[in-house]
């Protein structure tokens, strides 16, 4: 233990040996959380998140450099502060609008800020706090999404893509899944998914009662006589 805490308090001196570390411990942790996004088909994967984590280490291994070779009380942390604000916009382009109530690439922005700031706890020499945050950043994106998942089920609000054979029909077919006791807070046309020459797609938010399943809901609208399909989103 001692030997091993020596090893440790070596690695945070600022030397050839120490740089290389934390270089090669930056492309192993965030390449670990690249591969699991990647995984689930996002846009940001395994090239976007080593490269922002390389360099996020090298804006903070500059300023220790800087501040270690000129000295002169230099601020070490001027350059990791730009980059956290700096990786806002690089999230940023991963979220998406959809219909004007669907919004996705949230938790994608989320794990590429946080890509950073490992990034810069890795270039500063904090390498504990480093692999226990990437540890729980796989856990969160990865195991916990099942159980953000299962809680979307069960909320009160369902967003649904629903098709309808017959476009001139839209609104008998709201008012019929409103005579199913479900409440529609909104409805957005959308871009169907199917080639029927009379058919219309439109994506609604629906109120479902508390304890109702979204299945069941999802099962009594494709029953409607219009409906061709209607699918959760």
């Amino acid at each position: 233990m001692e030997k091993l805490t020596h090893i440790i308090n070596y690695l945070r001196e600022f030397n050839l040996i120490s740089v290389c570390f934390r270089l090669v411990l930056t492309v192993i942790l965030s390449g670990a959380i690249g591969i699991e996004r990647e995984r689930h088909g996002k846009a940001a994967g395994l090239r976007t998140h080593i490269l922002v984590c390389l360099g996020s280490a090298m804006a903070s291994m500059t300023g220790v450099y800087i501040a270690h070779t000129y000295g002169g009380g230099t601020d070490v942390s001027r350059m990791a502060a730009q980059v956290i604000s700096g990786i806002g916009f690089l999230g940023a382009g991963t979220i998406l609008v959809r219909n004007k109530s669907t919004i996705t690439g949230l938790t994608t922005a989320a794990c590429i800020w946080a890509t950073g700031a490992l990034g810069l706890a890795i270039g500063f020499g904090f390498y504990e706090a480093a692999v226990i945050c990437a540890l729980f950043m796989l856990l969160t994106s990865g195991k916990l999404g099942n159980i953000d998942r299962w809680l979307s089920r069960r909320s009160r609000e369902l967003s649904v893509h629903v098709e309808l054979a017959d476009a001139s029909r839209l609104g008998d077919t709201v008012n019929a899944i409103k005579a199913l006791d479900l409440h529609i807070s909104g409805v957005h046309l959308a871009t169907p998914k199917s080639n029927l020459p009379e058919g219309i797609a439109a994506d609604m938010t629906i109120g479902m009662k508390k304890g109702c399943p979204a299945e069941k809901v999802l099962d009594e609208i494709n029953s409607l006589e219009n409906v061709f399909f209607a699918i959760e989103i």
